[in-house]
């Protein structure tokens, strides 16, 4: 059987070394080289499943060779890897999708050998999900949400949460959503998992309320979805078993799906809305929509994308941006929501801004909902603090 190829481009061979020793202890086949030009054209015919990109070229700037790579059409899992801190590097992985490219995650320079190997068993274990394992898994229960805190800027106060599906899978552990959502997409699995996502969302909100909890719920919604007339019915249904007022409930859809089909955009974003459905558009600002749709779509917030939010106190252009961006929002009326609050200057920052909402692993990580309440009393207690 064929291994699994990896190519590593990166000009330090100690590093070269050292990651392929361990690569090849997990059975990948392995190409190193320090020379770009060189790389694009491995990619290109020996059509590597992962590639190693140092984004500290001294050659090439590693943005531009991702945006090579993008236009080049490469099919491999791209994670990238350099001194910089780590918080940068999740960023670029945000400017690597922008290009088209898949993307696996981050190896910080010193790496740890454990992690790395960790992360290439983690791509071996989740490139072959397939179509009857994801109907199994929301046959027998193998599916579970955690739940991440939105805060209120303007009241220093969680206002409320979003919704976030994993995969417990039997034998690769836990897939991350961008693993199987695609799959889903491709299926009419779609609709069976928002399905499931909305009801058991709004039923633990529902429970929440009931146990003096009054919050808000963020529910992911794909394109494919809103394709379906009966979608708004739907959901509306799953609000009302739940008790649950539509008007508390925010549906966020991408801004690159937005701009798929404008116009059965505009008729089915419409529907939700007038069903009293909030709607966000979420990764604001990565895309390429227009500014005449965003003023004819029915959008309630945007969510400012984390490429941004995450860089706004060292990159004096993210910063610009954001400004421009929270400002497009409130003068159209809308909500803007800063994602990606990795830190309290970051969040100091945003809310100097004027943004009247934030979410990131500063104010809440992902939590099981049963853990979600002490989030919610440990944030209030750091802000009386921070406060004091």
């Amino acid at each position: 059987m064929q291994k699994d190829r990896l190519l590593v481009i990166d000009n330090d061979e100690a590093f070269r070394r050292s990651v392929t020793r361990v690569a090849e202890l997990v059975e990948y086949e392995v190409m190193t080289t320090s020379d770009p030009t060189v790389a694009r054209a491995i990619v290109a015919t020996w059509r590597p499943s992962v590639v190693v990109v140092n984004l500290l070229l001294p050659a090439v700037d590693g943005v531009r060779l991702l945006r090579q790579l993008g236009a080049e059409g490469c099919p491999a899992q791209v994670i990238l890897t350099s001194e910089i801190d780590e918080s940068v590097l999740t960023s670029a992985l945000d400017t690597a999708r922008e290009h088209g490219l898949k993307t696996a995650g981050v190896l910080p320079k010193p790496f740890r050998p454990q992690s790395w190997r960790n992360l290439l068993e983690q791509i071996k274990s989740t490139k072959e999900l397939t179509v009857s394992e994801l109907k199994e898994a929301l046959a027998t229960s193998q599916l579970f949400l955690e739940y991440q805190p939105q805060l209120d800027c303007r009241f220093d106060r969680i206002k409320g949460v979003e919704a976030l599906v994993r995969w417990a899978h039997p034998t690769r552990g836990v897939v991350a959503p961008d693993q199987f959502i695609t799959l889903a997409e491709e299926t009419d699995l779609i609709d069976g998992l928002t399905n499931w996502v909305f009801s058991t969302a709004t039923k633990q909100v529902a429970k929440w309320r009931d146990g003096g909890l009054p919050l808000t719920l963020a529910v992911n919604i794909s394109a494919r979805n809103l394709e379906r007339t009966d979608l708004p019915h739907r959901l509306a249904k799953y609000c009302a078993a739940a008790n649950l007022k539509k008007g508390s409930v925010t549906l966020e859809i991408s801004e690159s799906s937005v701009m798929r089909d404008a116009a059965m955009m505009i008729e089915a974003l419409g529907e939700l809305r007038f069903k009293g459905f909030g709607i966000s558009m979420d990764e604001f600002g990565t895309g390429y929509s227009a500014l005449v749709e965003l003023r004819r779509m029915p959008f309630t917030e945007i969510k400012i994308d984390r490429s941004f939010v995450s860089r706004v106190m060292n990159e004096r252009e993210c910063q610009v941006m954001v400004a421009i961006l929270i400002d497009l929002a409130r003068k159209l009326e809308l909500e803007p929501v800063a994602v990606g609050v990795e830190s309290e200057h970051v969040l100091r920052m945003v809310k100097a801004l004027g943004c009247g909402a934030a979410q990131g692993y500063h104010i809440g990580r992902p939590v099981a909902p049963d853990y979600l309440p002490a989030t919610i009393q440990e944030w209030e207690s750091r802000a009386t603090h921070s406060v004091a």
